[in-house]
């Protein structure tokens, strides 16, 4: 006696297509973050760049002769030198640079390191 028996194979026939639907929308969530992140990054460079612009331009306006020290020229042209740099291909505008401060650096004997003293 001979049995026919005939295994059935299930096949899953169009399961592939779900799949990469669900991995390629992870997949562009991931590199949609990482554009933002990189822009961020950018953003942040550029707005660091700018700020050291403007302390090296203040810095060259002071001239250390008067009692002064040219401080209110140096602030001047700080806010001038900022204003002039772009972030994001947009330019710094002037309510956008918030606080120029002047002040020095004093040695403290206690402490034994530098701080900063601003004037207020």
């Amino acid at each position: 006696m001979k049995l026919n028996m005939r295994i059935q194979k299930q096949t899953r026939r169009g399961s592939i297509l779900p799949i990469i639907t669900v991995c390629l929308t992870g997949l562009m969530a991931f590199i949609a973050l990482a554009i933002d992140l990189g822009m961020l990054v950018v953003a942040r460079t550029q707005a660091q760049n700018a700020a050291d612009i403007a302390a090296l331009a203040g810095a060259r306006t002071l001239d250390g002769k008067s009692s002064t020290n040219n401080v209110t020229a140096s602030i001047a042209e700080a806010k001038e030198a900022a204003q002039s740099n772009r972030v994001l291909n947009s330019l710094i505008t002037a309510a956008q640079v918030v606080t120029v401060r002047s002040g020095i650096y004093r040695y403290d004997n206690t402490a034994q390191r530098f701080s900063a003293v601003f004037d207020e």
